[in-house]
């Protein structure tokens, strides 16, 4: 093919494309057009006072919700121990208040059938005190424009609809169901949090007398915690939320995993009662997961079963503990240092004072832990030695080998937890 003939191929599908672009945006441009027109000529099918409502039935794919008012609480026909979340009434009140259709279809006299209405699986029926009924059902989409057919009480003319009322009603019985609150923490008031995971590993982080914080569980030792990070942790703790309700009564937790869950979050906090921080705990135990991949759960004490997200519980019940440790390796102040006396694996000696090795003992300082031992190394002679003099108290840190590469273990009078950068150490310490 020669050059300008493959010239005039490209062009040509480049044209081709700018048509089916063009007939695409124009296609949708119409489309909104509709709908903004048919918004401009809605027909009113209901302007329904519903403070005088009294009755409240929905009816889909998941079976029959009646709802009845009895003095000013909705009650669950047929079961008025079980409590409602009157917002959610509240909202599909609001949506029902006016209801309006974007179209008529038809006259009544065509086939109920092409439009999912011969026998619509999905409808609300409202009524009032005052004796107003209303009932809407709802049929198969509309093709393009979105929304649904419908009908309106018993007749048969066929109407268009948006979908946010049909929406609303896609509910079941426990959609209905008022769930039990989770306590607001704020983050500066959690005094400790525990955590327990399916690898059977139980972590506590507490904050102690002085407003610092110390990790247990995690490690062969207790480590302090970074503050900062804690604090920032906590408040994921402080916004947990249930998906929705399973069960309001449950007899058998077994079934969801709940009989002897192996994960559970412990959260002991403070809260002002007459002017006094008074502790309280607020304990939540996971069970199994369910089809959808979230987590059945019941706090302490509950007849409850719920459903939380599996990313968040997962997130919240398994942290990396290492990202909130205090990392620094080396903890002294310059102020009050008297020399660190720092020794290789040949025995070579030299002191660091404050008054000659300023920049050496503030890079130090600045040294943090690179990561976890996760592997066992046999050499345990130390490449350096740092035995630390700091305000009348001394301390010992050594380097060990580790990779040979990349990172050495870190021994803190005689504990070994933590790596650190091995360039870093030896640009310091040589």
């Amino acid at each position: 093919m020669t050059k300008k003939k493959k010239q005039t191929v490209v062009l040509g599908i480049l044209i081709f494309l700018m048509i089916l672009l063009g007939v695409g945006y124009g296609a949708i441009k119409k489309i909104n057009a509709v709908k903004e027109a048919e918004k401009e000529q809605s027909i009113e099918l209901y302007h329904l006072d519903t403070e005088k409502a009294k009755k409240i039935i929905i009816t889909n794919e998941n079976g029959t919700i009646e709802l009845t008012k009895k003095a000013s609480n909705w009650i669950f026909a047929g079961d008025s121990s079980l409590p409602i979340d009157a917002d959610k009434v509240d909202n599909i009140l609001s949506l029902v208040k006016v209801i309006n259709a974007n179209s008529e279809v038809t006259d009544g006299t065509e086939e109920l059938s092409q439009y999912g209405l011969e026998k619509p699986e999905q409808s609300i029926y409202i009524e009032l005190t005052n004796g107003v009924k209303a009932k809407v059902s709802f049929g198969t989409e509309v093709p393009i424009l979105g929304g649904y057919y419908c009908l309106v009480d018993d007749g048969t003319k066929v109407y268009t609809m948006g979908e946010e009322l049909y929406q609303a009603i896609l509910r079941n019985k426990m959609d209905f169901v008022k769930m039990e609150k989770i306590p607001s923490i704020e983050s500066k008031n959690v005094k400790k949090l525990e955590l327990t995971n399916r690898k059977g590993k139980a972590v506590t982080i507490q904050k102690i007398s002085d407003g610092s914080f110390v990790i247990k569980g995690a490690y062969d030792k207790t480590v302090t915690g970074n503050s900062e990070a804690i604090l920032g942790l906590f408040e994921n703790y402080g916004e947990l939320a249930f998906d929705n309700c399973v069960e309001y009564s449950c007899k058998d937790f077994s079934q969801y995993g709940l009989e002897n869950p192996e994960q559970s979050l412990k959260i002991t906090y403070t809260v002002k009662k007459d002017k006094k921080n008074v502790k309280e705990q607020y304990i939540l135990y996971v069970g199994n997961k369910s089809e959808d991949g979230s987590y059945y759960v019941t706090p302490e004490g509950s007849a409850y079963v719920y459903q939380m997200e599996e990313d968040i519980l997962d997130e919240l019940l398994n942290v990396k503990i290492f990202d909130y440790i205090d990392k620094t390796v080396f903890a002294f102040s310059t102020d009050s240092l008297k020399a660190i006396t720092v020794e290789d694996k040949k025995g070579n000696k030299k002191n660091l004072t404050v008054k000659k090795d300023l920049d050496t003992l503030t890079a130090l300082q600045a040294l943090t832990f690179s990561g976890e031992i996760e592997e066992k190394v046999s050499e345990n002679e130390p490449i350096y030695t740092c035995i630390v003099q700091n305000n009348g108290e001394k301390s010992i840190v050594s380097f060990l080998p580790y990779d040979g590469k990349k990172y050495y273990r870190v021994d803190k009078d005689g504990e070994q937890l933590f790596l650190v950068d091995k360039k870093a150490v030896d640009k310091l310490l040589k």
